[in-house]
């Protein structure tokens, strides 16, 4: 069941909200469900408006507050209710950036039967604002306070991945095999019925799936990835297993375990991002001089080859300077690999050598009839295009978004130029590819594979079946053949009758 409201008014304070309000009483009254989920989005709409003090968010916190007394009066005692923000907003009531109050949200977590935390916290259980210096195992980034700007203490502070593990053991469920996070120890301060600290039950089997899912990745393809950590969180592990392993020393291996993943996974090479932006907005100064190139010889064959012919000695000097610089002066490009430093002179090397043989002062003129009939919207297609890159709407809807724009080519091409061709059979001819161009299209457009944003508006077809990710042996094989063999049916088939390729 869901109960759809527009989101993206801001200036509306209130619909969505009591959309929800108006059907998440009735549906925790009336029962049979598992799971329910409430998106209130008035708190957010007020702080993009007015910002985060005023009235008006006072008047919307006041109205929350009653919703959620109202709620833990209504729940019954097998419900569990967690109430959390997705982000938080700075002091103008804007989010997206990194500061401390964009990224903090709160979350409170209530049980109506079954008391979350009747015990003392222990002291091993949370690193200390030292972030336990005396600790050689300690992980110095599980940092547990945070103190806010002109606040007079620490703040209890978790991490958003340590939600996942916390909330699935709550409901009974088994943490999710590739999860990374620590269960919060607030909310199993508890004896179980073994007369046993529940925290410590939930931190020992936390370590072992995390245990479990790194030993599966170890046993794959990319499992040497770990080799130069594995000892050492092996150590840890077993000194978080053993009868009397300390909720500290469970602790030390599940942040450990998450620091060495983070370390292959999540740390970014930004001289190398650069760089590679750097190599990929080239492209458009060597494309438009090879473009223009062509426009003022003869042929379009002597630029090609010649533009073929002086990119590969490019390529092959750039790559043999790369690998001489990587290998003399490691220090000055540490941030390469060797493979990274010889492709990235072949591809400098490259473009700089193509640019150099077809520059000339046309490069900085337009050619003729640039902004014709015919040629001015391809051009603004290819400028939207390129423009869409810089929207992730666009980005998740590329596929959709493509073959938009393929089709308003072809519909300018039956519209205005088939009509306007100067012999019939020409007409017939444009008329006749772009229909069977479009055909195409939509053939190809039932192949799809889909992002996981695109859910649940896109299917996945293209492989060999839904659950996996394997493709299909036709298009496997296929493919190359295929790549081949159609420009050699176009150039000595289509081209052979109309000699368009020989065109000046």
């Amino acid at each position: 069941m869901t109960w759809p409201y527009d989101s993206f008014n801001v200036e509306d304070l209130h619909s969505v909200d009591e959309g929800v309000i108006r059907h998440i009483f009735p549906l925790v009254r009336d029962g049979g469900w598992d799971f329910a989920i409430g998106h209130f989005l008035g708190v957010d709409h007020v702080g993009h408006r007015v910002g985060p003090s005023g009235e008006a968010m006072r008047a919307k916190l006041k109205q929350m507050d009653n919703v959620l007394r109202k709620l833990t009066e209504e729940i019954d005692d097998d419900t569990l209710l967690v109430v959390l923000g997705d982000h938080g907003m700075d002091l103008k009531g804007d989010h997206g950036g990194d500061g401390i109050f964009e990224t903090s949200s709160a979350m409170w977590i209530y049980s109506k039967s079954v008391p979350l935390a009747t015990l003392p916290l222990p002291q091993d259980a949370l690193p200390t604002l030292d972030t336990s210096a005396n600790d050689p195992d300690a992980e110095p980034s599980d940092v547990a306070w945070k103190t806010f700007p002109d606040a007079t203490s620490p703040s209890r502070a978790i991490q958003q991945i340590d939600i996942v593990p916390t909330i699935s053991l709550l409901l009974g469920l088994p943490i999710p095999f590739n999860n990374l996070g620590m269960v919060i120890p607030e909310v199993f301060l508890r004896q179980s019925a073994s007369n046993k600290l529940v925290l410590d039950e939930a931190m020992q089997l936390n370590a072992d799936q995390i245990q479990a899912y790194l030993a599966a990745y170890r046993a794959s393809a990319s499992g040497g990835e770990l080799d130069e950590a594995w000892s050492r969180l092996s150590r840890l592990h077993g000194l978080a297993t053993t009868p009397a392993a300390s909720l500290q020393q469970k602790r030390n291996f599940i942040r450990q375990s998450l620091r060495s993943c983070r370390e292959l996974w999540a740390q970014f090479n930004v001289v190398l991002m650069v760089s590679g932006l750097v190599a990929l907005g080239m492209t458009v100064p060597v494309a438009w001089s090879v473009y223009r190139a062509i426009d003022q010889a003869p042929s379009w064959e002597v630029i090609s080859e010649g533009v073929l012919h002086r990119g590969t000695v490019g390529a092959a000097a750039g790559g043999a300077v790369g690998l001489v610089v990587k290998v003399v002066g490691r220090s000055l490009i540490g941030q390469f690999s060797l493979l990274q430093a010889t492709l990235l002179g072949a591809v400098f090397g490259s473009e700089l050598n193509v640019l150099a043989s077809t520059a000339s002062a046309t490069i900085f003129t337009l050619p003729r009839n640039f902004f014709h009939r015919h040629t001015a919207l391809p051009v603004l297609v290819l400028i939207l295009h390129a423009v869409s890159y810089t929207s992730n709407s666009f980005l998740m809807w590329e596929d959709r978004l493509t073959q938009y724009f393929l089709f308003t080519l072809l519909f300018t091409s039956i519209v205005i130029s088939a009509p306007t061709a100067p012999t019939h059979r020409l007409r017939i001819r444009i008329f006749g590819f772009s229909l069977a161009t479009a055909a195409l299209l939509r053939l190809i457009a039932t192949s799809t594979v889909c992002r996981e944003e695109q859910q649940p508006y896109c299917s996945v077809t293209f492989y060999s079946s839904s659950t996996t990710p394997v493709a299909p042996y036709l298009t496997m094989f296929g493919a190359p053949i295929a790549a081949f063999a159609l420009p050699y049916v176009l150039h000595h088939i289509f081209l052979a009758t109309s000699r368009a390729d020989e065109a000046p």
